[in-house]
C-alpha cells in the first residue's frame, strides 16, 4: 500500500467541500491540471467514510466516455436497455449516496445527465 502525504494547508477548502456534501448538495472541483484537486477530493471523500457515509468512487477515462454509463457502471446493473434507462439508473442509485466522480471532463453524455 502506498501510503499518502499528510494533508495540510488546505482546511478551509476541505471545509466547504464538506459543508456542502452535509447539505446534499454537488460540488465540482475546478482547476488546472497539478493544483491537486483529485487529491482535495479524496480526503474529503476519507473523512466522509470515517463518518460512516457510503461514497462510490467512479473514475472517468477516455476509454470509458464512448460507453453510456461507462464511468458509473460500477453503480448499475448490466442491463439498461429496457424503457428509460436514464430513470431506471436514477431509480436504482440509493438515496444519500456520494458519488465521487474523477476527471469528469471526460464523462459520457448519459452519465453527466445522471449525475
Amino acid at each position: 500500500m502506498i501510503a499518502r502525504l499528510p494533508f495540510v494547508g488546505r482546511d478551509s477548502e476541505l471545509s466547504v467541500v464538506l459543508r456542502a456534501l452535509a447539505e446534499r448538495r454537488g460540488i465540482a472541483l475546478v482547476g488546472p491540471p497539478g493544483v491537486g484537486k483529485t487529491r482535495l477530493a479524496a480526503e474529503a471523500v476519507d473523512r466522509l467514510r470515517r463518518r460512516g457515509q457510503r461514497v462510490i468512487d467512479c473514475y472517468a477515462t477516455t476509454a470509458a466516455s464512448v460507453v453510456p454509463f461507462g464511468a458509473l457502471a460500477a453503480l448499475l446493473p448490466a442491463d439498461l436497455r429496457t424503457g428509460n434507462p436514464l430513470r431506471r439508473a436514477v431509480e436504482l442509485i440509493p438515496p444519500g449516496l456520494v458519488i465521487s466522480v474523477d476527471d469528469a471532463h471526460l464523462l459520457d453524455q448519459p452519465s453527466i445527465a445522471l449525475l
